[in-house]
């Protein structure tokens, strides 16, 4: 809908007609209500000048831009607000528990399927691929104090990555094939191997 106004001409609508609860954005020209604006203090309305949705699209070109400094700055203010960050993710925890746990078991799946891809998508010894099988396992059997150093399980997800998927000590196994590594010191898979192998020379 176009305005047929001496201030207003040239800028569309979204709904009816305009109100007190109402802006237009800066930079699409499009009218919206409070509620697409984010909050700016130092603004005579206390209203970002931009609407959401053109926010996020500047934000995202920026940080494509420039990733290494996004990451830095997001790192210090992380550092400085440690603690208003736990007391909102608190907050937010209590307040919406079955939300939260959803969204932390899809993060925990999306991590593990790239560890996984990374680490060539099936079990080294037996060749297993299904997903809910797999397990990242340590080559030289520290992976209990490793784990128990960096904070559990979900934790080496993000260490590896950070770590650019080191392979000298990691490698993938099935559950069966770990199990059996941990408890015994071998895998019959891997003793089958042998046999097979030996058997042909």
């Amino acid at each position: 809908m176009i305005i047929n106004s001496p201030i207003l001409a040239g800028h569309r609508f979204l709904g009816g007609c305009m109100s007190n609860l109402d802006k237009i954005c800066s930079k699409c020209g499009i009218l919206k209500g409070r509620e697409f604006f984010y909050p700016h203090l130092e603004t005579k309305d206390r209203l970002n000048s931009w609407c959401k949705d053109c926010t996020r699209l500047i934000n995202k070109a920026w940080y494509a831009k420039n990733k290494e400094v996004a990451s830095k700055n997001g790192a210090k203010w992380r550092a400085v607000n440690r603690e208003h960050i736990r007391l909102k993710q608190n907050a937010r925890n209590k307040a919406y528990p079955e939300v939260v746990k959803e969204s932390s078991r899809k993060a925990v799946r999306k991590r593990k399927l790239l560890i996984i891809e990374h680490y060539g998508g099936k079990c080294v010894c037996c060749g297993e691929e299904h997903i809910e099988f797999l397990t990242i396992d340590h080559i030289n059997n520290n992976g209990a104090a490793h784990k128990k150093e960096l904070g559990g399980s979900s934790a080496l997800y993000h260490w590896l990555k950070r770590n650019n998927y080191p392979k000298d000590d990691f490698q993938l196994l099935c559950m069966n094939c770990n199990f059996s590594k941990g408890k015994y010191g071998y895998c019959p898979h891997s003793i089958s191997k042998e046999v097979n192998s030996d058997n042909k020379v």
